[in-house]
């Protein structure tokens, strides 16, 4: 069985045939590559987390476990910070800007 992609429900699957009932099926499942772009958009949506169903019955597959470690124990996330400071001043232990100034 050769493992397939299908873009538009972001899953692995693979078809079969099935010769007892003479018919083809198909087994949709989350691999490492659906799991990842689920784990990304629940970090961009700002979920709380992920819930898995039964991760250790992988049977030695530790590519499930990489992607989930990759994603949420070891991330890097690249930030682009953008701005300018002038006129700063302290007042009373914070760092604030001149009256008048607004904050964005």
């Amino acid at each position: 069985m050769k493992r397939q992609y299908d873009a538009l429900e972001g899953s692995a699957f693979y078809t079969y045939r099935d010769a007892a009932h003479a018919t083809y099926r198909q087994v949709y499942f989350d691999d490492e590559h659906s799991l990842g772009a689920k784990y990304d958009y629940a970090i961009v949506s700002g979920f709380a987390g992920v819930g898995i169903w039964t991760l250790d019955n992988d049977q030695g597959y530790p590519d499930l476990w990489n992607v989930l470690r990759a994603k949420f124990y070891a991330p890097i996330h690249r930030v682009a910070v953008d701005g300018r400071v002038w006129n700063v001043r302290r007042v009373g232990g914070s760092v604030s800007p001149p009256s008048g100034c607004m904050r964005t």
